[in-house]
Parts: C-alpha cells; sequence; structure tokens
C-alpha cells in the first residue's frame, strides 16, 4: 500500500472518530477511485454508511466487496455483523447473520467471541423455525467439536441441548444427539443447569418407553437431589400407569412404598403420590383403599386418564357397575385416539358395566354397542357373552342362538350357563335354574343367582349357605352381604352380625340403597342413634338429593333429636318423592307440631287421615291440636269419635276433659251457667275414668304410708306394672312407674328399670321424665357418660324439667367443674326441688369462700351480677321451711344470711341448728359460726359461752375464743387463748404467723414495747412471712421514733407496692415514714405514685385526701370527690370519714353560692353512712346557724334532742363526745337569749 493510501485511511479513520461520517464516505470513495482493491477503504465505507441515514442500505455492499477481496480476513466479516445486529427488527438481517456467524466461527480464534457466536446462532435458527438454517448450524457445531477443549466441549453441550429443546421438530432427527449430550453434561456435573438437564434425560427416556432406564435414572436423581419431586413424580408415575396397562414385570422390583412416602413429605397433596400408592393397594388386593385413593387423585387432576382407567377396572371387580361406567366414560373422553387397544377394552368396561346394571334404558345402549363393535370384530368371546346377557335381559328370542353358541364353547360355556340360570330365575323357573348351576358354582355370581332364588322359594337356611358361599368366592360381592345382613335381621335374630354385613356392603358399595336401609334399619333397631345420623347424613344431600328411605330416615331421627327445622326440611323432600304415604304425612304433621306450626300440622295429619281412614294417631293429633288452637267445639267432637273407636284411651280421656273445661269458662263468661256445669260435669266424668285406667295405688302406699310391709307392698306394686305394660305396652307412663319401682330399695332391680325406660323412651321419645330417670339410674350405677347423655336428651325434651338440670349438675359436682353452679341455679330458676337448692348453696357458698375463686374473671358475674347471695338465702329458706330438722340446710342458710350482714336471722338459724346435731363436730362447726355472728353482734359474752361449750377444740374454734374475749376487754384471757392455739393447735406457716401477729397487737396494749417487737420478730421470721406482721412492725416502728426498723421493714414490703390488698398500706406507711423526715412533698409524692400506678385504688386515694386536708386545700375537695366515687359501694369507717370531711369542707366554704351545696352535701353524707356519729356532727354544724330564727323547723329543741340521741345510741370516741358536750351547751346557752 502506498503511503498516500497509508495517509488517507489515517484521515477517514480521524473523521470517523469526530462523527464526520460524510466527509469520510467522500474520502473513502476518493481513495477507492484510485484504489478499487483497497480493503481497509471497503471497510471504513461500510463503517461510514452505515451512520448516514442515506447511504445506510449500501453499507453491506461496501462489506461483501471486502469479503470478495480477502474472504478469510475476519474484518470485513465482523463490519457486516455489527451492521446487521444493528437492525434487530428485520427478519431478512436474522437470516443474513446466519452464514455471517458461521464465517466467524472458522475464522476467529478468540474463545469467548466464538462462545457469543453460537449462542446467537442457536438463539437465530430457533426463531428462524428453519430446518435447513438449522441443520447447517448443527453440522457447524458438531466440526467445531472436533478439536476444543473440554470446556469449550461442556458449553457447546450446553448450547446444542438448548437448540434441541427450543427447535419444534429437531428432537426425533437428533435423538441420538440429544441423549448422547445429556449424558455427557449429566456425567460432567458442573451446569448450573444439571437439575434441568436430569428433567430433560427423564422425559426421553420416558418418550422411548425405556422404563427400567427411567427408573434407574429417577432413582439417581432423587439420590442427588432429596429435596426435589420432579424424579418422584416420575417413579410414582411410571409405576402406577404400567399397573394400568398390566405391565407388573417392569415394576416388580420398585419399592414403590419409598418413593410415595417420601414424595407424601415433600407434597402431602401430591395426586402421583396418591395414583401410585393406589395402585400399590391394588396389588396387594386392598381394592376399597385404592378405590378412595383414586377418588382423591381424580379430585385433584379430573383429566388424569389412567386414574378414571384403573377407576373403572377397581369398580368392576367390587361389583359397583354404575361407578364403573361413569369411569370408562371419562376414559374414552380423555384417551388419545390412537390407542386403539385401550380404547378396546374401556369400551368392553363399558358395555360390562351397563349390561349389569338393572335399568332397562343402559341394557338397549349396551345392545347398541355390542352390535356396533361386533361389526367390527366378530372374534371377542367376552363381547358375545355380554351381548347374550343384555339380550336375555331384555327377553329377545333371538338370544339363545347366540347363547347356545356359548354354550358349545369351552371357553366360554361355564359364563352361557350363569346368563341361561339368570334366565330362568327371571322366568321363576327355579328348579331348573338350581340345576344348571348345580356344575358351575365357582363364581360368586353364580352362588348370589342360587341363594336369590332359596329366598324367593322362603329357603333360608339354603339361601344362607349360598350367600356365604358367594362371600367367599368373592369377598367384595356386597350384595350377597346385602342378603346375609336381611337374614341375620329377619331369620337369624342376630341385630350385630346384620349391621356388620349391612356396614360391609355399603362400604364396599356407597351408592347401594339397600345397604343403606337396611343399615339403618339395623342402627335402629340397635338404638345407635349417633352411628344412624352419620350414616344418613352420608347418603344425603343438602339439595335434596338422596333416596327416599334416608331423608325418611334422616327426619325421624332429626325429630327425636329435637332438630326441627331440619326434620322438617328432610320429611318435605319424602313427600316430594311419594306424596301418597299416610306414614310421611304424619312424620311431616309430628315435626310440624312439635315446631309449633299448628295449622300446617292439622292439614298434614288431615291428608294422612284421608290416605288411611280410621287411623287413630292422626285422629287424636287432630283432635289435640284443635283444642291448642281454642276451636273447643270441633275439638269435642274430634274426641268424641276417638272414644266412639277406643273407649279407655286416656289420651282422649284427658284432652275431652280439657276441652270441656275450656268450653265451661266459655259459657260461664257468657253468663250461660247451666251449659257450664254440664261441661264441667262431662269434664269430671272424664278425667275419673282417666285416673282408672292410670290409677297406681301400691306405690303410693308404698311411698306415704310407713306401717304397711314394705317388701309385700313393693311386690304387689311391681306386679301391677307389669300388668299395666301387658295390657297397654304403647303408653310410656307404665313403662316410667315399672322403671321407678325397680329402683326402690325393696326391689332393686336395675337391669329391669334400665329396661323400662328405654322402652318408654321408645314410645314417647320426647319425654324429659323417662330420659331423667334413665340418667339418674346411670348416675346411681356409676356411668356418668351415659347419665350425661341421658339428661341432655331430657333436656332437649323438655326444657323447663328441672330435675334433669339438677342430675347434670350432680354429674358436673363429681367431677368438681365450675358448671354446676350454673345448672343448679337453672335448676332453681325452673323451680323449687331440695336438691337444686342444696346443690346451688353449697357451690355459692364454696365460691365466696375461696380465695382463688375470686381471681376468677367469672367471679364477679356468677356471685354478683346474678345475684348468688340472695337467690341462695331464698332457696335455703324454702329448703329449711320443708326440711326443718336437716342441720346443714340450718348451717348454710346462716352463712349465706351472715354474708349479707344479717346477723340476728343468721344467729337464729346457728341457734336452731345447733338442737338439731346428732354429731360433736357437726355441733361444734356450727358453734364457731354462731360464735363469729355473736361477736359482729356486740354479744361478746354470749359468744364466750359458745365457744367454751365447743367439745372438740380446733385452731378456728380456739381463735374464736380469744377474739371474743378480746372483744369482751378480757385481754389476758385473750391472750391466753392465742397463746394455746399457738403452741397447740397451729399447724407450721401462716396460722402461727397470723395468731403471734395478733398477740403483738395485744400486747401493745398492756406490755412493753420490746415484748411487742419481740413476738414480731417471731412472727416475720416465719416463712413465708405474713404481710399483716411487716405492717405492725413497720407501723411499731413510726410510733416510737423506731425510724431503722420502718426502714428495714419497708424495703421488705417493696415486693408488696403492687399487691392489690395491701399496696394502699404500704404507701401510707412510705408517706409516715416521710412525714417522720417532716417531708410532707415526699409523703404526697409516694401516694400520687401510687395512685397513678393504680387509680381506681381507693385506698390510696383516701391517704392522699388525708394528707391534702393539712396542706393543700385547693386539690383536697377534687381528690375526696374521687375517694368518694370509687368508695362507693364500700362503706367503710375510712369512705365514711372522707365523706364527713368534704362536707364538712363544702359547707364552711366562704363563698356564699356554695352554702346550698354544703347542706345538699351533708344531708347526702348522712343517707349514705347514717351509722357514723360524724355525720350527724356535720349536720348539727349546718343546722345550728338556723335555729336561731323562729320559722326554722329544726329548733332548739330538736337540737338538743339529736345530740342526746347520738351520745346514747354511739360508740363515740373521746374527742367527739367532749365536741358534742360543748355544743349541747351551746345550744342551751343559745336558746336561753331567745
Amino acid at each position: 500500500m502506498s503511503k498516500e493510501a497509508k495517509i488517507a485511511l489515517k484521515e477517514i479513520r480521524s473523521c470517523l472518530d469526530e462523527h464526520q461520517y460524510v466527509e469520510a464516505m467522500k474520502k473513502c470513495q476518493k481513495l477507492l477511485k484510485t484504489d478499487k482493491k483497497n480493503y481497509m477503504a471497503l471497510i471504513l465505507l461500510g463503517a461510514a454508511m452505515k451512520d448516514i441515514d442515506q447511504y445506510k442500505s449500501q453499507a453491506p455492499l461496501a462489506y461483501r466487496k471486502a469479503i470478495d477481496l480477502q474472504p478469510d480476513n475476519p474484518l470485513a466479516w465482523r463490519g457486516l455483523v455489527k451492521f446487521y445486529e444493528g437492525q434487530p427488527g428485520n427478519v431478512e438481517t436474522w437470516r443474513e447473520l446466519v452464514p455471517a456467524y458461521c464465517k466467524l466461527l472458522k475464522l476467529d480464534s478468540d474463545v469467548q467471541k466464538n462462545l457469543n457466536y453460537l449462542d446467537q446462532l442457536s438463539r437465530l435458527s430457533i426463531i428462524l423455525n428453519d430446518n435447513g438454517i438449522f441443520d447447517e448450524v448443527i453440522v457447524l457445531i458438531l466440526e467445531l467439536k472436533e478439536d476444543k477443549d473440554k470446556n469449550e466441549l461442556y458449553k457447546i453441550d450446553e448450547l446444542l441441548i438448548s437448540m434441541i429443546n427450543g427447535f419444534t421438530n429437531a428432537l426425533p432427527k437428533y435423538h441420538e444427539l440429544y441423549k448422547n449430550v445429556l449424558l455427557s453434561s449429566l456425567d460432567k456435573d458442573i451446569s448450573s443447569k444439571h437439575l434441568e438437564y436430569y428433567k430433560n434425560y427423564l422425559k426421553l427416556l420416558f418418550s422411548e418407553k425405556n422404563y427400567s432406564g427411567l427408573f434407574s435414572a429417577a432413582t439417581q436423581m432423587n439420590l442427588k437431589y432429596p429435596r426435589e419431586m420432579y424424579p418422584l413424580e416420575w417413579i410414582c408415575r411410571v409405576y402406577a400407569e404400567q399397573i394400568v396397562l398390566e405391565d407388573y414385570e417392569t415394576v416388580q422390583d420398585i419399592a414403590i412404598d419409598l418413593y410415595y412416602q417420601s414424595l407424601f413429605d415433600l407434597n402431602s397433596d401430591s395426586y402421583l403420590a396418591i395414583f401410585a400408592k393406589a395402585m400399590h393397594y391394588w396389588l396387594k388386593d386392598n381394592l376399597i383403599e385404592s378405590r378412595d385413593l383414586l377418588y382423591q387423585a381424580i379430585a385433584l387432576h379430573p383429566k388424569l386418564l389412567f386414574a378414571w382407567i384403573a377407576l373403572s377396572n377397581v369398580n368392576s371387580k367390587l361389583h359397583c357397575w354404575a361407578e364403573a361406567e361413569n369411569a370408562a366414560e371419562k376414559s374414552l373422553q380423555l384417551i388419545n385416539k390412537n390407542s386403539k387397544i385401550m380404547i378396546e377394552k374401556l369400551n368392553l368396561q363399558l358395555i360390562e358395566s351397563l349390561a349389569r346394571s338393572e335399568s332397562k334404558k343402559k341394557w338397549e345402549q349396551a345392545a347398541e354397542k355390542c352390535k356396533t363393535l361386533l361389526e367390527n370384530n366378530n372374534s371377542l368371546k367376552k363381547l358375545k357373552l355380554l351381548y347374550a346377557r343384555v339380550q336375555i335381559l331384555q327377553d329377545i328370542p333371538e338370544a339363545f342362538t347366540l347363547l347356545k353358541e356359548l354354550e358349545n364353547d369351552p371357553e366360554t360355556h361355564q359364563e352361557a350357563l350363569v346368563i341361561r340360570a339368570l334366565y330362568l330365575k327371571n322366568r321363576e323357573s327355579f328348579e331348573e335354574a338350581i340345576d344348571v348351576l348345580g356344575a358351575i358354582l365357582d363364581t360368586s355370581e353364580a352362588w348370589l343367582i342360587l341363594g336369590t332364588i332359596y329366598w324367593k322359594m322362603s329357603n333360608y337356611s339354603h339361601s344362607l349357605m349360598a350367600f356365604l358361599k358367594g362371600i367367599h368366592a368373592d369377598p367384595n360381592d356386597w350384595e350377597c352381604l346385602v342378603y346375609l345382613g336381611h337374614y341375620y335381621r329377619e331369620h337369624g335374630n342376630d341385630l350385630e352380625k346384620s349391621r356388620k354385613c349391612y356396614q360391609k356392603a355399603l362400604r364396599i358399595n356407597p351408592n347401594s340403597e339397600e345397604a343403606g336401609s337396611g343399615l339403618s334399619t339395623a342402627y335402629r333397631l340397635l338404638k345407635n342413634t349417633e352411628a344412624n345420623m352419620q350414616m344418613l347424613q352420608r347418603v344425603t344431600t343438602e339439595e335434596g338429593g338422596g333416596p327416599k328411605w334416608a331423608w325418611l330416615q334422616l327426619g325421624l331421627q332429626q325429630l327425636d333429636q329435637g332438630k326441627i327445622e331440619q326434620a322438617i326440611k328432610s320429611l318435605r323432600y319424602v313427600i316430594r318423592a311419594d306424596p301418597n304415604d299416610n306414614h310421611c304425612w304424619e312424620s311431616l304433621a309430628d315435626a310440624y307440631w312439635a315446631r309449633g306450626a299448628h295449622t300446617s300440622a292439622l292439614k298434614s295429619y288431615q291428608r294422612a287421615l284421608d290416605l288411611s281412614p280410621g287411623s287413630l294417631y292422626p285422629m287424636i293429633q287432630l283432635a289435640n291440636i284443635k283444642l291448642v288452637l281454642g276451636r273447643h267445639d270441633e275439638a269435642k267432637e274430634a274426641f268424641i269419635q276417638v272414644l266412639s273407636q277406643e273407649q279407655r284411651y286416656i289420651l282422649a280421656l284427658k284432652g275431652l276433659a280439657e276441652t270441656c273445661l275450656g268450653l265451661a269458662k266459655e259459657s260461664a263468661s257468657k253468663q250461660l251457667l247451666g251449659r257450664a256445669r254440664r261441661n264441667c260435669q262431662q269434664a269430671i266424668d272424664c278425667i275419673t275414668d282417666a285416673i282408672i285406667e292410670n290409677t297406681c295405688c301400691y306405690l303410693s302406699q308404698l311411698i306415704h304410708d310407713s306401717t304397711v310391709n314394705r317388701k309385700v307392698t313393693a311386690e304387689k306394686s311391681l306386679e301391677a306394672a307389669k300388668q299395666a305394660v301387658r295390657l297397654c305396652p304403647t303408653t310410656w307412663v307404665h313403662w316410667n312407674i315399672l322403671g321407678v319401682i325397680c329402683m326402690m330399695p325393696e326391689i332393686k332391680n336395675y337391669a329391669l328399670a334400665q329396661h323400662s325406660w328405654v322402652m318408654a323412651i321408645d314410645r314417647e321419645p320426647n319425654n324429659g321424665v323417662a330420659w331423667t330417670n334413665l340418667g339418674t339410674l346411670y348416675l346411681h350405677l356409676g356411668e356418668t357418660f351415659k347419665a350425661n347423655k341421658a339428661f341432655s336428651r331430657a333436656q332437649r325434651a323438655d326444657p323447663e324439667y328441672s330435675n334433669s338440670w339438677i342430675g347434670q349438675g350432680i354429674i358436673a359436682e363429681s367431677v368438681d367443674n365450675k358448671e354446676a353452679m350454673d345448672l343448679f341455679r337453672h335448676a332453681i330458676q325452673l323451680g323449687y326441688h331440695p336438691q337444686a337448692a342444696v346443690g346451688y348453696s353449697h357451690w355459692v357458698l364454696m365460691t365466696i369462700l375461696n380465695p382463688d375463686a375470686k381471681k376468677d374473671a367469672l367471679y364477679h358475674y356468677m356471685i354478683v351480677n346474678m345475684h348468688a347471695i340472695p337467690v341462695a338465702i331464698d332457696a335455703m329458706t324454702w329448703y329449711t321451711e320443708r326440711e326443718p330438722g336437716v342441720i346443714y340446710g340450718r348451717n348454710a342458710l346462716g352463712l349465706l344470711l351472715e354474708r349479707e350482714k344479717l346477723y340476728k336471722l343468721a344467729a337464729h338459724e346457728y341457734s336452731v341448728g345447733l338442737k338439731l346435731g346428732k354429731e360433736d363436730s357437726q355441733e361444734d362447726h356450727v358453734r364457731v359460726n354462731l360464735a363469729r355472728v355473736l361477736v359482729q353482734m356486740g354479744k361478746f359474752d354470749e359468744a364466750i359461752e359458745v365457744c367454751q361449750r365447743i367439745k372438740i377444740a380446733s385452731f378456728n374454734s380456739h381463735c374464736q375464743l380469744a377474739l371474743a374475749l378480746f372483744k369482751a376487754a378480757r385481754y389476758e384471757e385473750s391472750y391466753a387463748a392465742y397463746e394455746a392455739a399457738l403452741n397447740w393447735l397451729a399447724d407450721d406457716g401462716s396460722d402461727k404467723a397470723h395468731v403471734l401477729c395478733a398477740m403483738a397487737s395485744m400486747a401493745y396494749m398492756f406490755q412493753e414495747v420490746d415484748d411487742v417487737k419481740t413476738l414480731l420478730f417471731q412472727c416475720i421470721e416465719i416463712q413465708p412471712p405474713t404481710v399483716a406482721g411487716l405492717l405492725a412492725a413497720a407501723a411499731l416502728g413510726l410510733l416510737h421514733d423506731d425510724l431503722n426498723l420502718t426502714s428495714l421493714v419497708l424495703k421488705e414490703l417493696e415486693i408488696y407496692k403492687d399487691d392489690p390488698k395491701y399496696r394502699h398500706h404500704v404507701a401510707r406507711l412510705s408517706a409516715y415514714s416521710c412525714l417522720m423526715h417532716h417531708d410532707i412533698t415526699g409523703a404526697i409524692r409516694i401516694i400520687s405514685k401510687s395512685i397513678h400506678r393504680r387509680p381506681d385504688d381507693v385506698g390510696s386515694w383516701i391517704s392522699l385526701v388525708r394528707l391534702l386536708l393539712e396542706t393543700n386545700s385547693s386539690d383536697f375537695g377534687y381528690c375526696a370527690q374521687k375517694a368518694l366515687y370509687l368508695g362507693r359501694k364500700n362503706s367503710t369507717v375510712a369512705v365514711a370519714q372522707v365523706a364527713c370531711v368534704s362536707s364538712l369542707g363544702q359547707l364552711i366554704d366562704i363563698n356564699n353560692d356554695k352554702k346550698q351545696c354544703g347542706l345538699r352535701s351533708v344531708q347526702k353524707t348522712i343517707f349514705s353512712f347514717p351509722g357514723i356519729a360524724e355525720s350527724w356532727a356535720n349536720l348539727i354544724v349546718a343546722t345550728l346557724p338556723r335555729c336561731e330564727k323562729s320559722d326554722s323547723v329544726p329548733n332548739f329543741k330538736w337540737l338538743l334532742s339529736l345530740v342526746s340521741i347520738i351520745r346514747e345510741k354511739w360508740n363515740c370516741s373521746k374527742p367527739m363526745n367532749e365536741w358534742l358536750q360543748t355544743n349541747q351547751e351551746k345550744i342551751l346557752e343559745i336558746s336561753t337569749k331567745c
């Protein structure tokens, strides 16, 4: 190249760098005029043109000319590729890029660039979807592999896999290449796509139908990727499908349970795992479980073809032909039409399912399908057998020709004879059918036909043997099981065996109405209500689907359980199915009657009577409804009509008596007195007849006459009750009274009592009395669970029958359940019963005396909101009125009255109770209670006397004696009593601590301070220390300026600063400690902090009020009002004093506008706290200035009387006495001046 050309090329490059593309193009063209074969000038010309819109399309021509000059120089090829890559949306450029990339792969030695070119080629070959280009690229890539190192080969293999996966039609042609490349990549195990290659390899093996290789590869993949579901899914899928295809050799060595269990661990809802498990159960002959699993798999994946095929096969083996038909039809819809062999099998399966149904329409469908298939293939013997069967069932004469042909064929001879026997049975040629079957009794179908023939001939013993043989031949023949259930129920007298047969038949075929009806009947006869209900609810659907028998049984069961609305809904479905069944109408009417829909019940009973004229039950029910509706004339006619058929029908006599009484009331209101008298007389006559029919004299004598021979009378009453049951076993009252008599101590026949009440319930299911009596029997026998169920049924039958609630309460009490109190309270609300009164009172007392019970969130609701104590007082009052000689009742009533602070009444009950005691321990308990009440009443000497009469001393009794002595100011004796309790009667721990604390309090009154400290230290040393002792020690330190003692004790009390019982005491003592150091602000701060922590603590507010009274009058009023508000329910002395000080503050307020408010505040204080002398003192202060006015009502005389009464009635403190004396003298002085 000349020097001028080199300079020109340099200038051109400079122009390109400066984006002077036009100038660069011109210089290139100028250079090319002088040197047309200048390779670099052509390349630079192309580079300039591609950035000039006008000449952009000519750029490839420049590159092409350069390529023509030097084909093996990569520069022009790179320029051409760069140009085409700049036009990604142009399909034509894609085709141009392919050869360019191919050429560069051959020319360029850069590994990274080559890999990039390969990626681009792979992408373009897939996008273009051109077989020629794809093949060209594949050939080129294979050529490149020959001289590449391992890393490059690995990249090329990845590229090949990606290309073959991405190209639609590549796999068939490059199958072996794809397989080899996959295996190579799997062996290297260095790709991030290793898992994906494994998946592709498994798919490839499946497409090859190399199932052994697939199992091996999937197993290896599972070992390498144990948390990956993909290999397990392939194993489960292929295993299941091969069993469906009957390729057992392929899967015989596969431990499939390990694989599907591993898949379940990864995905509990894996339909492939369920499918594999189902087929595993199939192989183990567990067909029912297999079918259930197949239904689960199909529910998760409705288009799982092989599961539908398997389901059809399983149902056919279980003789569930309707289900097999449905599964076969679904399989034919999903299957690939090219699977000729499988389609043929499915068609045979479908035809057999149709042929073995009970529907003539399905027989016709089966015949049509047989004709169609036989036209195409006349050699299928099974198809001919099915065709012969449906023709025989349709009674077509031409069938015998085909049947004869099949009988002569050794392969079909046996099955053809079964079809002939079926024909003879249908024609009732029983003996001939038995002869035909005699030689072919190898299948369950043959035994079933033979058994049904004997059944129709009433030869039940032979039919039993035939059905048993049928079950032995095929345990899944549910029809044999149904007949066995019939036999054991109707002829074998074994209901349990019958139930088992029906249950197994229904398990095999859940859609069998005969098995379901039989099982429901067996449950009903066995009185297994819960199981019957569950079974019926499974058979029926909410939309009304299901057989008539199931809905009828379900409705009756729901009616028995008190589910009226549901029963009505169920029985309506029955009526829609069969509107001419009078029993169904009666059942529906019963449901309406139970709901209170009298008009609907009336119409339904009338419909039942129309369908069955003369039926007694709808007649008496019609009369009862008319009576309830107040249509007395119609009701009277209806009852008379019933009595015309059954003269001594007690219910009719009772109903007629009620009707006559109603007519008498109507006549009397109209002043038709003669007619009213006649109706009354007729009512009396009817009641008399009913009583004569329903009398039970022996039992009444046994209960009320203590002079009779109880054993003889009990036996007579038992015989009379048995005779009543024999004469009229349909009346529940007779059975009930028989049960009651059997429970008498002289009889004690509990088995007969149970039977009697069961029969009474059977006659009248909604009978609270009989259910309660049965529950009482179970409770007596210790069968708590059964008793609970019986009482629950009684409550549903009659919620207002209190005895059932009492029974439930006793059960709850036996297990220490808190619900016992609620149950006894409910029983009390329903009406008085001694057991309910005692039970409720007992639980109330146990609750209020139990400190832990007060921590329960429900305590306030149960005791306060429900007014438990007043209700219990009423109940025990009634109890003591009826049972005056029971000491427990008197003691319990006394405790309840004492709780309400009715001490006088409580003392009376305790005193009466003492006279009834028969044991020393009972009397001692009552004496302790009486002494405690006498102390509250201020009768200390009497309390001491009562305590001294206690015969067996206890810690409580001795402490009560000590307290009484203390209250009577006999301190030394009291101290001695406490000391005796401490040394002899107190247990270690809190009892001793409390006694020591009490002794310290007494010692403070008449001994030295050191003695008090000694006792308190002994009290505190007992672990855990009593808080009262700590508080006393702190107070002692404050009173005697022992600040060290106070400080130490307050530190011990720090842990109780948030305790609800002690927090305000701790805060108050801490505040007083500050006051001892003259730190008033600190004292207020301590109390304020306590209030901030617990703003509802009235004790802390009272302490703050006492401090503010002396320091901050402006805040005193607000805090006093807050304390009064919080303490409004607690009439303590502290609250009363705050109220008095607050009202006094308002009274002396200098603001005259508030004078009237102050007087009202004083009045409110008196009404709130009339037992406090300070309240009345405030009234004296308020009224004294008014007495000087002549028209004032509270004059001097009235005030003097008030002061005298206060001094006489109240035990006033010394300062209060002095104040009252001063004011009395002041009043006398003013009165003399006036």
